[in-house]
């Protein structure tokens, strides 16, 4: 019995890149790197990227909260159970022992919750019972908002 025969798929044909070829291909992309900075392609996007990934953050919402509004963000964790729950409220953490009030930073730890000062935070969206707040970063726009939230004596304070 003779074997059949298997039709054999066409070969691609290799692409060969010269050294010069390449060279040039790389001079190009340089080019018109340089043509997009000058412009100022990059300089709003990056800003964009960063406030868009590294600022948002969903946390639990209350009934209360509009799109907008200002407010400090905490962190409370426990321990044991290993739950964590983020909101936004009026007053900053203050410390257990002593009370001082703070804008980032461990608050303390009772009943094995802890809590932790986030900074400031404005509310981009609510969704039910989650809203999505973006933290202020940015120094200026910080400073006005504790002015704003009646604590200005927050602003550029060192917390531990």
């Amino acid at each position: 019995m003779a074997t059949p025969i298997v039709p054999r798929a066409p070969r691609r044909p290799r692409i060969t890149l010269t050294n010069e070829a390449l060279d040039r291909l790389v001079l190009l992309g340089f080019i018109i790197f340089i043509v997009l900075a000058l412009v100022g392609v990059f300089d709003e996007p990056a800003a964009l990227a960063q406030a868009a990934v590294g600022c948002l953050i969903w946390i639990d919402a209350n009934e209360q909260q509009r799109a907008g509004d200002l407010g400090f963000l905490v962190r409370a964790t426990h321990a044991l159970n290993g739950w964590a729950r983020r909101t936004l409220q009026d007053e900053p953490v203050r410390t257990n022992m002593g009370g001082r009030p703070l804008l980032e930073g461990w608050g303390g730890t009772t009943d094995d919750v802890s809590i932790y000062a986030l900074g400031l935070a404005e509310v981009v969206k609510v969704r039910g019972a989650r809203a999505l707040v973006r933290r202020i970063e940015n120094p200026a726009e910080l400073r006005a908002g504790l002015e704003i939230m009646g604590w200005p004596e927050l602003a550029g304070r060192g917390d531990d």
